[in-house]
């Protein structure tokens, strides 16, 4: 076995668990940014009392020519005024360099680097979460199949779990790759599309230091590199894929149809994404030369969801009353699901939000 085929498979070790302003220095952040914000701030929160692998790292969006660094001054501007002074800085090549030496530096026109952003083990955040809401009150039921959600005379009254029906005033369904299917049987229709993506972890490296800020390159794919395990966690956009299957399956979507051949909301793409991003990073190593001979340790697989709009899915379900969904994680749920739930909460409770969330209704098609 080639060093490239002796990986590992983690079917559902998905979530990468990198937490960041993704729309710091947007030019219409809002209302994603403070949704992002308040995540960050949870997690912080979270990690003083649960141990969550929580790193400090930055991220450093890199521009390999003038024009996208004319860009990623804007972005500068912008991200001073939503974060402060003091979580944004322009890096020439060679500062960029000095943080990050496994890049070449006259491959680079600079980066935009924000500080305000860390790695959490996904896992261990999720079973810390699961402790607090358990030390509240809360009850989980792990490994239960919902059979049935009930529904009479307009609003729901609970669901069937095997031979029994939990009676509920609200029902909240956060399901998913499998919000699709589980809304359609009470004939609710969502344009949400669940694909299969692939990040992959690689061998060990010497040359990568432990504090390296993560590394995206808009200029190639959005490719993005960061430390994990002693070497690379390595990824790029998964809509550059496939496109004429995403897109074949969102016109599909939106004309009421279940694409073809797809299984609880999952689209049946191959499992040899990483291959692709294998693919892609040794082909950089003009920029990053240790890609040239690297090699996947092991691979994570998740199915991220997205609607044509490419906003969040938050709120009731059409007229039924009590129902709620919340969906559609754009591969950012980890950092805005913190945020996105304490909307819906207060949208369950006292039926209003601090923050408009028309943009995300469920019925907004």
């Amino acid at each position: 076995m080639s060093a490239s085929q002796n990986w590992r498979h983690r079917p559902a070790g998905g979530a990468a668990g990198f937490i960041a302003p993704w729309l710091a220095g947007a030019s219409e952040p809002q209302p994603e940014l403070d949704i992002e914000l308040y995540g960050l701030d949870l997690y912080r929160d979270l990690a003083r009392w649960h141990t969550i692998g929580l790193r400090q790292h930055g991220i450093a969006h890199i521009a390999m020519h003038a024009n996208t660094m004319a860009a990623l001054q804007g972005s500068y501007q912008r991200a001073r005024t939503q974060l402060g002074d003091e979580h944004v800085t322009l890096l020439s090549s060679q500062q960029l360099h000095a943080l990050a030496p496994i890049v070449v530096p006259q491959q680079i026109a600079g980066a935009l680097l924000l500080r305000n952003a860390f790695s959490i083990v996904a896992a261990d955040a999720v079973h810390a979460l699961a402790h607090e809401f358990v030390a509240l009150g809360g009850e989980l039921r792990l490994g239960t199949a919902v059979d049935e959600i009930v529904i009479s005379d307009g609003r729901v009254r609970g669901v069937v779990v095997g031979d029994r029906t939990l009676h509920a005033a609200t029902v909240v369904i956060a399901a998913g790759a499998w919000l699709h299917e589980l809304v359609h049987r009470i004939g609710v229709t969502l344009p949400l599309l669940a694909t299969q993506a692939a990040r992959f972890v690689s061998q060990p490296l010497d040359a990568v230091p432990d504090s390296m800020p993560m590394l995206m390159f808009p200029d190639y794919h959005n490719l993005y590199l960061r430390v994990e395990q002693g070497g690379l966690l390595i990824g790029c956009e998964e809509i550059v894929i496939h496109p004429p299957t995403l897109q074949h399956d969102i016109a599909a979507l939106q004309r009421g149809q279940t694409p073809q051949n797809r299984a609880a909301g999952v689209a049946p793409l191959a499992d040899t994404t990483h291959h692709y991003h294998l693919w892609l990073a040794r082909a950089f190593a003009h920029v990053v030369p240790l890609l040239a001979t690297i090699a996947a340790r092991e691979v994570r697989v998740g199915y991220p969801t997205r609607v044509p709009d490419m906003r969040h899915i938050l709120g009731q379900a059409g007229t039924i009353g009590g129902l709620f969904l919340i969906g559609a994680d754009l591969e950012c749920g980890m950092t805005r699901g913190p945020g996105l739930g304490r909307m819906l909460a207060k949208l369950v409770t006292t039926e209003t939000s601090t923050v408009d969330t028309r943009v995300y209704q469920p019925d907004r098609w």
